[in-house]
């Protein structure tokens, strides 16, 4: 991308002012991801979220040896809560969640809020969101977040779920922010043009 210069210069200013940059992968599956922003930001620290236990007992192997790198087994919603969690038979690991009313035999949900809050002495870079349509609950309210985030990567699942619309309160969210909206390969990268400095 044309704009992967002013994210490498974000990047070098925040930790010029000893701000360590705050990666959140939601929906981070068996650990690609969070190995790859490891790799890729090694100063940052990168929370992977996973609900699914053998996606997650997967990723801890991938990523045990990388000291930058937080998992949570969880969900990830609007508002805390619990969840169960659906196979949705489409390969590729890919599960999705429901609301459940106890926490009985599920996953609690925490909220990007939440895990923004945990590490709030860290600089907001990147959220990176492959929920598999969970997009629509986690963009429905307590969106705040998004605006401090300079870069947002999510991939569309409206393909998975016809008529639904899940990506309608995403784009009602971005659309209110001086944000690119950028087409790559699979995903969007949504990248905010007042957040590029510190």
């Amino acid at each position: 991308m044309q704009r992967y210069r002013d994210l490498i210069k974000l990047y070098r200013n925040a930790l010029a002012k000893d701000k360590t940059p705050l990666i959140i992968d939601c929906g981070a599956n068996i650990g690609a991801s969070p190995y790859y922003f490891s790799i890729e930001y090694p100063q940052s620290m990168v929370i992977g979220v996973e609900p699914e236990s053998r996606n997650f007992a997967r990723m801890q192997k991938h990523c045990k040896d990388l000291p930058n790198v937080k998992l949570l087994n969880n969900a990830i919603g609007s508002s805390s809560g619990f969840a169960k969690i659906n196979d949705l038979n489409v390969g590729n690991d890919a599960f999705t969640i429901s609301p459940a009313s106890t926490h009985e035999g599920s996953i609690e949900i925490i909220s990007i809020n939440k895990i923004f809050s945990d590490y709030q002495n860290c600089f907001p870079f990147i959220v990176k969101i492959d929920i598999e349509g969970s997009e629509d609950d986690l963009f429905s309210s307590n969106t705040d977040w998004a605006a401090k985030f300079p870069i947002i990567v999510i991939e569309p699942h409206d393909w998975l779920f016809p008529r639904q619309r899940k990506m309608k309160n995403f784009l009602n969210v971005i659309h209110q922010q001086n944000r690119e909206f950028i087409i790559l390969a699979e995903n969007i990268v949504s990248i905010s043009n007042d957040k590029f400095v510190l």
